[in-house]
């Protein structure tokens, strides 16, 4: 999603202005990629964030993120327009901005991402329904993974390693609990020459983590 500053109401402009100056406050020794936003809040206050990276990759957070989250330790919860930019022209992922080139993200195209109905609708919505409605059909896979090892069809487990909902650890321990061999301790594995997750591996079954991915890994 790209566009010509001059394309841009002023407002927008300023609002990109405000995402650019927080590029400043971000924390990136390992990437050199620095990433600004900054996000209107339904009263009309902004608030901006940035990219921090951290050692051990997981804990990396994103600036619309770091936003997002400043936003709602505040008590705000309704949105009305994220920008984000960064210093290249071409950007990882859907996202490709810079100063010069950029798209603020307007509350429908977050509604693709964030599944808001309608611009008014809270950020967080009640899961109290969830809550006290799922029914769980099955409450342990390992007969099941077992099972498939049992008769020689390799089984893949892999998590998002910032995924808050399904840790990876917890996976971990699950694999490492159903008692198959190992035959690789936990080693990197690579993409492009960099870092991308780990990988124990076992007899019949592989783990491996995705670096920077959460639920939708």
């Amino acid at each position: 999603m790209t566009s010509s500053r001059a394309n841009l109401t002023d407002f927008e402009k300023s609002i990109v202005d405000k995402a650019i100056e927080a590029m400043q406050f971000a924390y990136c020794k390992y990437s050199n990629f620095k990433v600004g936003a900054a996000v209107v809040c339904e009263d009309g206050e902004v608030i901006i964030g940035a990219n921090h990276e951290n050692a051990s990759y997981g804990a990396t957070i994103c600036a619309e993120r770091s936003a997002l989250t400043s936003a709602l330790t505040k008590g705000h919860r309704k949105f009305k327009l994220v920008a984000i930019v960064s210093e290249l022209e071409h950007s990882a992922g859907y996202l490709q901005s810079n100063p010069h080139s950029v798209q603020p993200w307007k509350m429908g195209y977050l509604q693709s991402h964030l599944t808001i109905t309608t611009p008014s609708q809270t950020l967080l919505p009640s899961t109290d329904k969830v809550t006290t409605t799922y029914q769980k059909q099955y409450t342990d896979m390992t007969p099941f993974i077992k099972k498939i090892v049992k008769n020689h069809a390799r089984v893949l487990v892999y998590y998002g390693d910032t995924d808050m909902a399904c840790n990876f650890m917890m996976g971990q321990q699950f694999v490492d609990q159903l008692g198959l061999r190992r035959t690789l301790k936990k080693t990197p594995w690579k993409f492009d020459r960099q870092i991308a997750g780990f990988k124990p591996l076992f007899d019949g079954l592989s783990f491996i983590t995705i670096r920077g991915a959460g639920l939708m890994a």
